[in-house]
């Protein structure tokens, strides 16, 4: 495979060079290195943990003709130091380099501003509160599917159809296991109501056949809205609610009903000059929970494919997804900051923070308090290029979050990371 991404990425670009009629292309990349110091589990007597990550991309997107674009990036994805698959020290670990995004989209396809993209791909919808890239993590979201656009001057619409888990097999004469799929069929539509305001509409669908019974579907259907925009030059806003509906059969006569929902909302005012802006924003969020006296049904709200490294804290440890959710919910008071302090034609650095006031949307007889959050971060753009980026959080758990041990109250939990990025 890695021999196959790199020859195809040779290929594309010497064409471009030596054939009679080149094809324009253009080349990106980026490269980040970023160090954490870890001790984010509440328990002081573990210590912390110190690690780097490292992230490599190099993409090619190729135009063979008008409105015909073909864009292919890898990515290298690594704990450095982490031995390979075969443990020889400097040799490249297994199952790191991979075809991140590889994909044609063809633009104005039989009348103006109606196009097709196909291949792997990343998928930004609004503010990537449902579906989004997760560009923090070290590898991201990517979407295999097709996706349709129609844009105009005042309208966006996408839709999209992606295989999230594929366990059928091509081969001929193999058991047929299509019955057991996973697959997200969605549409996301954005209006300009005026040239300040903004209102978005969508509707995401993802059904998981889990097995190849026909006795253990999951569908989840999720609908919502978000109206943003700016009002009087230095104000900004941001509205959004989303309802979930649905069932998980469990069996062939057992089924849990889906029922969950969410809003949340921002303002912010911008004051100062514009080459040293200042941005304050204040928000809420609030993600519902189960209610453990309410059997056979699940209340929880599941934010999907979000970016929750941009709502939920920059400490990562708060979301209704995932593999470890808060299955009460969440609530989230939130103030923000964000500064240029110093701009020049080379260099641009920002320092920014955060408050957040976590609690569970559902208690039940226990405790709602998960705690408080800080998060204080510093980022300096040289030439645009290369960008480093300095931060740290701590969290003050509240009587929600556990000890490391019956009886015994949970720690305060701290991180610390630096960020290098450079990309072109």
């Amino acid at each position: 495979m890695r021999k196959i991404l790199m020859t195809s990425l040779v290929v594309a670009c010497c064409a471009g060079v030596a054939g009679a009629d080149p094809v324009p292309y253009d080349i990106t990349g980026e490269v980040r290195v970023r160090n954490e110091n870890d001790n984010r589990d509440f328990n002081g007597d573990t210590g912390t943990k110190s690690f780097n990550l490292m992230r490599t991309r190099l993409g090619i997107n190729v135009r063979p003709a008008e409105d015909v674009n073909v864009f292919v990036q890898v990515q290298d994805s690594r704990l450095q130091g982490e031995l390979p698959t075969t443990p020889t020290p400097g040799v490249q670990a297994d199952s790191k380099l991979d075809l991140h995004q590889g994909f044609f989209q063809v633009d104005n396809l039989g009348w103006q501003g109606f196009g097709v993209k196909a291949g792997r791909m990343q998928v930004r919808w609004g503010n990537e509160r449902l579906i989004g890239v997760g560009d923090w993590d070290n590898i991201s979201n990517a979407f295999d599917g097709v996706m349709a656009m129609v844009t105009t001057s005042r309208v966006n619409v996408q839709g999209l159809f992606a295989n999230l888990v594929e366990r059928d097999t091509p081969t001929i004469g193999a058991p047929d296991t299509e019955n057991s799929d996973a697959t997200l069929q969605g549409a996301y539509g954005s209006i300009a109501v005026t040239p300040q305001a903004n209102a978005d509409v969508f509707v995401i669908n993802i059904r998981d056949k889990v097995t190849t019974s026909e006795d253990d579907d999951l569908n989840v259907l999720t609908l919502g809205s978000r109206v943003h925009g700016n009002a009087a030059t230095k104000f900004d806003y941001s509205v959004e609610g989303a309802f979930q509906t649905g069932s998980q059969e469990v069996g062939p006569t057992a089924q849990t009903d889906i029922n969950g929902y969410m809003f949340g909302g921002e303002v912010g005012m911008t004051v100062g000059d514009e080459v040293r802006p200042v941005r304050i924003g204040a928000g809420y969020d609030y993600l519902s929970g189960d209610d453990a006296t309410t059997a056979g049904e699940i209340e929880r709200f599941d934010t999907l494919f979000d970016d929750s490294h941009k709502f939920y804290g920059l400490m990562d440890l708060v979301t209704t997804s995932g593999a470890n959710p808060l299955n009460g919910g969440l609530q989230d008071l939130k103030v923000n900051v964000g500064a240029t302090v110093y701009k020049t034609e080379t260099s641009t650095v920002k320092l920014g923070g955060e408050f957040h006031n976590f609690s569970l949307a559902e208690a039940g007889t226990g405790e709602s308090g998960i705690g408080n959050e800080v998060d204080l971060h510093a980022s300096w753009a040289y030439r645009e290029r290369f960008v480093p980026t300095l931060g740290f959080s701590a969290l003050l758990p509240g009587d929600a979050i556990a000890g490391p041990m019956p009886g015994v109250s949970a720690d305060n939990s701290y991180w610390f990371y630096a960020q290098g990025v450079v990309s072109f």
